[in-house]
């Protein structure tokens, strides 16, 4: 938005990045948004469109997932009944929190390598 250099160290993608379609169309993203919150509810989520999954671990724990094209309100939960799909994305979300759980870890890995993507 500044049109500043963002540093390595910083993680994530802008959502202000231009990837719409020139058609005016919703672009459909091919790389996963990974996101967590540790506030008032400690959750973690991917979405990998057109699915979200969501890991609540506090202050219950819940698994949910949707399909944000035929749902996005999301009002209906398919974690029980989308299996393989919840698996998947568990497993997605998985791998992303343990390469940040060992990266932040190591310190001495700091000066030399920038956080996972």
């Amino acid at each position: 938005l500044l049109d500043i250099l963002v540093p390595d160290s910083f993680q994530g993608v802008s959502i202000l990045r231009n990837s719409g379609n020139s058609d005016g169309e919703t672009p459909v993203r091919e790389t996963p948004v990974f996101m967590h919150t540790n506030a008032v509810v400690k959750q973690s989520g991917v979405v990998h469109w057109p699915w979200k999954l969501l890991k609540t671990y506090y202050p219950f724990e819940k698994m949910e997932l949707y399909h944000l094209e035929q749902d996005p309100g999301e009002q209906r939960n398919l974690a029980e009944t989308e299996v393989n799909q919840t698996d998947q994305l568990s497993g997605e979300l998985d791998l992303w929190i343990n390469r940040h759980l060992l990266y932040y870890s190591a310190p001495k890995y700091y000066k030399n390598y920038s956080p996972p993507k």
